[in-house]
């Protein structure tokens, strides 16, 4: 049964908290989630950070891989980096 999987990372939490940055309704991505669905690119950063941890800044590109999304469509993104630290 490999349903345990899942749980294989103890900082899930922590991940989820700091990639909810690209879903948060009020947050530096909220002009492009009526354009650019955020759901897969939270769902990525959680992944990779589990799986890479923040280690070689990991969590900037999950989330810069939204912001690119978000500007190839001329949407403003307003800046996102000093809050991740």
């Amino acid at each position: 049964d490999q349903t345990g999987n899942a749980d294989e990372c103890p900082s899930r939490q922590r991940y989820s908290n700091l990639c909810s940055i690209i879903t948060n309704t009020t947050g530096p991505f909220q002009n492009c989630h009526l354009h650019v669905d955020p759901a897969p690119y939270y769902y990525s950063c959680v992944y990779d950070l589990c799986l890479y941890t923040r280690a070689n800044g990991m969590l900037c590109s999950a989330v810069e891989a939204y912001e690119t999304a978000c500007v190839t469509l001329d949407v403003q993104i307003l800046e996102w980096r000093s809050g991740l630290r």
